[in-house]
């Protein structure tokens, strides 16, 4: 998911995983990668990256989420809240 930022503000980046398996450290490499090329080619000066995994992730996935600033849910709530 991508959501362009004003001049100043912050674009989202995101990655949606609606599954059981949780997210390995090997997609959270990939996706970084991802997101730092489409910051490049849409020239975003400032972005927040973010993960949800409904099946969760290994311990070693969220260290390095941390490690790189990339914000991670696992709560369903996240996609079935109504406004």
């Amino acid at each position: 998911m991508f959501a362009r930022a004003g001049s100043d503000g912050y674009s989202l980046i995101g990655e949606v995983k609606n599954r059981k398996a949780k997210f390995t450290v090997k997609e959270a490499k990939a996706f970084k990668r991802k997101a730092e090329e489409l910051m490049r080619l849409e020239k975003t000066g400032k972005a927040v990256l973010f993960v949800f995994s409904a099946g969760g992730f290994y311990k070693n996935t969220l260290e390095y989420l941390e490690k790189n600033s990339v914000a991670w849910t696992d709560d369903r709530q996240w996609l079935e809240r109504e406004y």
